[in-house]
């Protein structure tokens, strides 16, 4: 829609040659009462661009709802993986010490303790690195849901 517009003008004019000219000032107001025809390409314009915002929105909030959905699911996975390796944790340090209770009493040779003993070490390492990959999956949860830590 067009701007208001006020103009000032001054005027000479006289009607027959025979007459005195007459001098006047005049004032013009013109106010555009803007039709639907020749708003619409404006409005047009502001329609598809708060489209394409919506639908912007729309796709982010879909990526972030993906994106916490397999954060979730890491942190699941990585729990069932943290319980399996404490047990297998577990009873590789119960095999150690029946290890060696046997190789003391001259029941298993110097190979199979040692074999008990590298699993056994085997299984600490694998005991960390599920904690760390737990620890690794609650951080991107938390990144993705936008806590921030304390």
């Amino acid at each position: 829609r067009a701007p208001p517009v006020i103009s000032i003008y001054a005027k000479r004019d006289r009607g027959a040659r025979s007459e005195a000219y007459t001098d006047s000032l005049g004032i013009e107001l013109s106010l555009p009462f803007g039709s639907r025809a020749q708003a619409a390409p404006a409005i047009a314009e502001a329609e598809a661009e708060s489209t394409g915002a919506e639908s912007e929105a729309a796709l982010v909030k879909r990526q972030l709802e993906l994106r916490i959905a397999s954060a979730e699911e890491a942190v699941l996975k990585a729990e069932r993986l943290l319980v399996l390796a404490r047990r297998k944790h577990q009873a590789s340090r119960a095999r150690l010490k029946l290890s060696q209770r046997a190789f003391e009493l001259g029941e298993m040779d110097l190979y199979q303790l040692l074999l008990a003993r590298q699993q056994a070490a085997l299984a600490s390492r694998d005991l960390e690195i599920r904690q760390l990959e737990k620890q690794h999956a609650m951080a991107q949860k938390t990144h993705s849901t936008g806590v921030i830590p304390q």
